[in-house]
């Protein structure tokens, strides 16, 4: 389930799945940040590991649960794309015109 991007997930187990996954994640993080004293190269190592396994792990979830509501899994570069374009465009980080003095 994990790892496939075919089928479909409903959104409890989409939610369930994605907290699960991040509860394990979270002792390994940790491990990662006590042992980079220790040995700096095998602990930068993990932590590529473990983040590009859950990045694969959300995609899948995500395309699974676009699925699920009948949507392309297209959808996606709307939810991640676009949000990572705009500050690149000057538009996330706009400063409001008042003041506070």
């Amino acid at each position: 389930m994990l790892f496939s991007f075919a089928g479909r997930i409903n959104r409890a187990r989409y939610w369930l799945t994605g907290l699960a996954a991040g509860v394990v994640a979270m002792p390994v993080v940790v491990g990662i940040a006590v042992g980079i004293g220790r040995a700096y190269l095998l602990a930068i190592a993990i932590a590529v590991a473990v983040f590009l396994a859950l990045i694969w792990i959300n995609l899948a979830l995500s395309i699974k649960r676009l699925y699920d509501r009948d949507k392309s899994a297209w959808w996606l570069l709307l939810f991640y794309g676009v949000p990572s374009i705009l500050p690149a465009l000057g538009l996330g980080n706009v400063r409001p015109t008042y003041s506070w003095a």
